[in-house]
């Protein structure tokens, strides 16, 4: 079996990011990150997210 390797591009992020923020016009957008950004580094997605302006993250609990 073949190991499986997830990876993020950290500007492509951000530009899903505010792709999503003109769709919802002024609503709020928030980042669910729980489970380590799911894989993908929680530290790095919600640096990057921080820094396009996301205030609002889902976790799944106080420990993350």
């Amino acid at each position: 079996m073949r190991p499986v390797y997830a990876s993020i591009h950290l500007g492509h992020l951000a530009h899903n990011y505010q792709l999503l923020q003109q769709k919802a016009g002024g609503s709020k957008v928030i980042a669910v990150v729980k489970a380590d950004a799911y894989g993908h580094g929680l530290a790095a997605v919600a640096s990057r997210l921080l820094k396009e302006g996301c205030r609002f993250f889902a976790v799944t609990d106080a420990n993350e």
